[in-house]
């Protein structure tokens, strides 16, 4: 990716910083106000997290909408080996 878009290296770790901090991780985001919760769940990390943390405790008030979960994860997958595949190397 960095040979074909130089500036990758450092967008990637700004969004990957980005999508840690807003992805639940240090916070449960279940207890946060509803409009901010609504917001955060468009993020599928945070639905990832909030899908383990349900594995160990089920009785958090957690919904979690597995469609878009694995949505995300097999159209990653999918544009991953696309570009694995039809992307020249340089």
């Amino acid at each position: 990716m960095v040979s074909i878009f130089p500036f990758w290296m450092l967008m990637y770790v700004v969004i990957a910083i980005l999508l840690y901090i807003s992805s639940g991780i240090m916070f449960m985001g279940c207890y946060m106000p509803e409009q901010i919760y609504s917001i955060m769940k468009w993020n599928p990390l945070v639905q990832i997290v909030e899908w383990v943390r349900l594995g160990y405790e089920p009785n958090l008030p957690i919904t979690i909408d597995y469609l878009y979960v694995l949505g995300w994860i097999f159209s990653a997958f999918t544009v991953g080996f696309l570009m694995d595949r039809y992307v020249v190397a340089r």
